[in-house]
């Protein structure tokens, strides 16, 4: 009979809470492990806004008595930066210290890939919240995994629709070569295909884009469709800035993670080149983070607010 994934998820805890619980002050505590990527200069942060939010779920979870009746949730976590090895010492140092974790929470994909293939050899649950990577879907390879944020697959439908709503006929791939940005891009490859979209070229680099870069030059490249995290975004911008790939002849498309912070557009010494205003028609897609913003604090949050902050400041 069919049963939806999360169910699964939910027994193997129950079970957990049955079978191992330490006594503290007169309840029962059930300890989970979290590895949050919050600092860092690379990949994805989204721990600044998702761990506030897990200890704001345990709250309501431990306030509301009829839930886990005699038992209290309680998070043990780390920063792993959205590294992967970094990650992988996180998830050690949270296993081999007391108390017992009897899960793990992790985020970013780079690092719940190396979390949840270590983890199955304790046949312990991992739940990612922030993982996007299609590559996560894989039950064979990732069996105690569960997550509550979709494949990156999901939006490729729509930027198909996007691409015939504007006429593109042949577009070019540049992607970061993470596993998260490669398993996307196979995928929206495929897509192009059947919709009888050409592309072009599709090139990728590990840090330095400049290759990359000037293959889509001489490629004639005109639509080309970016995949990167936000750090390599940066160095993207300035390099199709000093190979002139800009201009009303060129159309960039930007699929990056996190492409609703501000942080893609600042810091220009981290890439030591002068900033620069250039005409480049662009657009991109992405999840949109307001966790610095007022209005999140002051309350009475519309989704007009939202629209008039973004736009109009």
């Amino acid at each position: 009979n069919w049963r939806p994934r999360w169910y699964d998820a939910a027994v193997i805890l129950f079970l957990c809470c049955i079978c191992v619980s330490v006594s503290d002050g007169g309840g029962n505590v059930l300890h989970i492990g979290g590895i949050f990527p919050i600092k860092g200069k690379g990949g994805w942060q989204g721990g600044q806004a998702c761990m506030p939010a897990a200890h704001l779920a345990l709250k309501d979870v431990n306030e509301k008595k009829d839930l886990l009746p005699g038992y209290v949730l309680k998070l043990h976590s780390n920063d792993s930066q959205c590294d992967p090895g970094l990650g992988a010492s996180v998830m050690y140092d949270l296993l081999y210290n007391e108390p017992t974790k009897l899960m793990l929470l992790a985020g970013c994909s780079t690092v719940c890939t190396t979390v949840a293939e270590a983890a199955k050899m304790w046949n312990l649950v991992v739940l990612c919240y922030g993982a996007s990577s299609p590559a996560l879907s894989d039950r064979n390879r990732f069996p105690t995994l569960f997550r509550t944020h979709p494949s990156a697959t999901v939006h490729n439908p729509t930027r198909i629709k996007l691409m015939k709503k504007f006429g593109w006929s042949r577009v070019a791939i540049l992607q970061q070569a993470e596993e998260v940005f490669i398993s996307t891009v196979e995928d929206l490859e495929a897509r192009c295909t059947e919709a009888g979209i050409e592309i072009v070229t599709r090139q990728s680099f590990l840090s330095d884009p400049t290759d990359a870069v000037r293959n889509l030059r001489r490629q004639d490249s005109r639509v080309i469709v970016g995949l990167f995290y936000v750090v390599a975004a940066r160095r993207v911008l300035c390099e199709l800035y000093k190979q002139n790939l800009y201009g009303k002849q060129y159309t960039w498309f930007f699929i990056v993670s996190p492409v609703g912070t501000d942080s893609i557009w600042i810091h220009v010494k981290y890439v030591n080149y002068k900033e620069k205003l250039v005409p480049a028609p662009y657009f991109s897609e992405s999840r949109l983070y307001y966790w610095k913003r007022r209005c999140w604090r002051d309350g009475n949050v519309t989704v007009t607010s939202i629209i008039i902050i973004f736009y109009y400041n």
